[in-house]
């Protein structure tokens, strides 16, 4: 009989109103909702933003920036990072189940201490890719209910990959280090209940399958001990999800996915550790329809509130295929969402809209209190007039008032953070705010990229 396993407590939850919305659909064979892994291989994040929104706008929960440019290829951009540094040399290759390139060790003599990594390109790039994500929803183009995902590699996988052996132990904690660094920039910049982020855990099953040597004595101790520690660095009020991953079917995963137990056995250790919520999980499944696969997820006890996520189509997938990988798992566990197995970088562009085509057509929308349904409009009160009927106020700005008025990267307009973090926290809707400062209205252009969905009304006042 298909069931899922609530955990007491926490059955009013996100995974409760999935099952609802399963239940009452007319057609239980699809998905509900859709979750991208991360990478998308387009030109750039808006490319990523406007494509997805559009087709996945109401299945998606989050929209990742893609990983575009030289992050398509996961962690790869990662290695020129450790390679530039002066306390490491290039040694032979090593045995790796992401990549065959020569391991790094440190100089005789160099101590891990020594080694000071700087930016990681993490921040930045999720940082520039938000201001895009932030006008884009304004604008009304990536829908009100969606936050913006990072995706992050844990520290094991850099490591591992790029690493000699007998310096992984003590370089690990110099990595983590810098990851951190680079998270705590991201969350300072993304205001937190727009910002989900996704640890993406490949190496850690690497470990467990005996494939790549781990440093410390037990392994699955040590997986879910990082694991856990990285978990508890995301505020509450930032989405927590994992990617746990064994690689992608097109280049093939690194192991024959027989079954789900490892992955069931990591979902329930973290599910049942956490101090906090974890908001979704994502697991892979092969290209086939194999009963023996999904029979693990039997024993799959996630909170109410952690939405599941299944990785069943892939890139030369057919819709009948992928519905009757939807049926096999729906035997064993109800309530999931449709993903791939893995990101999309290395399948090229060409592909991306087959893709999006095959998330729309093996999925349904999410449930009407996820999209919040319901007019979102302002209405000024009757007989309000918002501007003047006056003739200037139909008059062309001239090029003096248009450069004035173009102060996004103005660093002194920082001072109005703290204004727009009150203001998010503080109006409600049908609330009418004045701003008085008036001036090019850079306040309201502020407040917009942080209140995307709020039907306030905003009057400028200016002498």
């Amino acid at each position: 009989m298909a069931r899922t396993k609530v955990v007491a407590g926490h059955d009013s939850g996100l995974h409760g109103d999935y099952l609802a919305a399963a239940s009452r659909s007319e057609d239980s064979s699809l998905a509900v909702g859709a979750h991208l892994v991360g990478s998308v291989p387009l030109a750039s994040a808006e490319e990523v933003f406007r494509r997805v929104a559009g087709a996945l706008g109401e299945r998606l929960r989050r929209i990742p920036d893609g990983e575009t440019g030289p992050r398509a290829d996961w962690i790869l951009w990662q290695y020129p990072v450790f390679c530039a540094l002066p306390q490491f040399e290039v040694g032979p290759p090593g045995d790796s189940t992401y990549r065959a390139l020569p391991k790094l060790r440190l100089r005789a003599g160099v101590s891990a201490e020594a080694v000071e990594f700087g930016s990681l390109g993490y921040a930045d790039t999720a940082i520039a890719s938000y201001r895009e994500f932030a006008r884009l929803k304004r604008d009304g183009v990536v829908p009100a209910h969606c936050r913006f995902q990072v995706c992050l590699p844990t520290p094991l996988a850099p490591v591992s990959a790029f690493v000699a052996p007998e310096y992984q132990a003590e370089l690990e904690t110099v990595y983590e280090a810098a990851l951190l660094d680079e998270l705590a920039q991201i969350l300072v910049a993304v205001p937190a209940d727009q910002l989900a982020v996704q640890w993406d855990a490949r190496a850690e099953f690497a470990l467990l399958e005996g494939l790549s040597a781990a440093w410390f004595s037990d392994v699955r101790g040590g997986v879910l001990e990082r694991l856990l520690r990285l978990a508890r660095h995301i505020p509450a009020a930032v989405e927590l999800g994992f990617h746990l991953c064994y690689g992608d079917e097109t280049h093939g995963h690194f192991v024959a996915l027989e079954d789900s137990r490892k992955l069931v056995e990591i979902a329930n250790a973290l599910a049942a550790s956490l101090f906090r919520p974890l908001n979704w999980l994502h697991m892979p499944a092969p290209h086939v329809e194999a009963e023996e696969y999904f029979a693990p997820l039997d024993a799959l006890s996630l909170q109410g509130d952690t939405e599941l996520y299944l990785g069943l189509l892939h890139r030369d997938d057919t819709v009948a295929g992928a519905l009757e990988r939807i049926a096999a798992a729906s035997r064993h566990i109800q309530g999931f969402g449709i993903a791939t197995d893995c990101g999309w970088g290395r399948g090229g562009s060409e592909a991306v809209d087959a893709l999006l085509e095959l998330h729309r057509l093996t999925s349904r929308p999410l449930p009407a209190s996820v999209l919040r349904p319901g007019s979102d409009t302002f209405a000024w009160p009757d007989g309000f007039v918002p501007v003047l009927d006056q003739e200037w106020t139909t008059q062309p700005i001239d090029d003096t008032a248009l450069a004035y008025d173009n102060v996004d990267e103005h660093g002194w307009y920082s001072n109005l953070n703290p204004t727009v973090e009150e203001l998010a926290a503080t109006v409600r809707d049908g609330d009418i705010v004045l701003d008085y400062s008036g001036g090019t209205g850079i306040l309201l252009d502020r407040a917009r990229l942080r209140i995307f969905s709020r039907p306030v009304g905003w009057l400028i006042v200016d002498a």
